[in-house]
């Protein structure tokens, strides 16, 4: 199962480069104060895969496999001193700040 499994840095993703704000909308949300600077680390992390992954094995033991493979990534997060700001599906991001 874990043979499918890929760890995805956020500057090497599709799904990175999807995201990316144009200036337009950056200067859109600045001027109302929602965003603000922030010096820091942004990981995002990816399971390749994900949607077969999942249709191809039981309920259970999937979510077996899914809890234990967010436990051990928010783990080695926190070991680290990051802070695991948000997850999304089968994604996740993590932030660390610089000192």
């Amino acid at each position: 199962l874990q043979k499918g499994i890929m760890l995805q840095n956020a500057c090497a993703t599709e799904k990175a480069r999807d995201m990316s704000l144009t200036q337009d909308s950056i200067a859109q949300y600045r001027n109302n104060g929602s965003i603000r600077r922030y010096v820091g680390s942004l990981l995002f992390v990816d399971i390749s895969g994900f949607t077969i992954l999942s249709q191809n094995y039981p309920v259970e033991d999937f979510r077996k496999f899914i809890n234990g493979y967010f436990e051990m990534i928010i783990d080695r997060v926190n070991s680290f001193g990051g802070d695991v700001i948000k997850f999304a599906g089968d994604a996740l991001y993590a932030l660390w700040p610089s000192d």
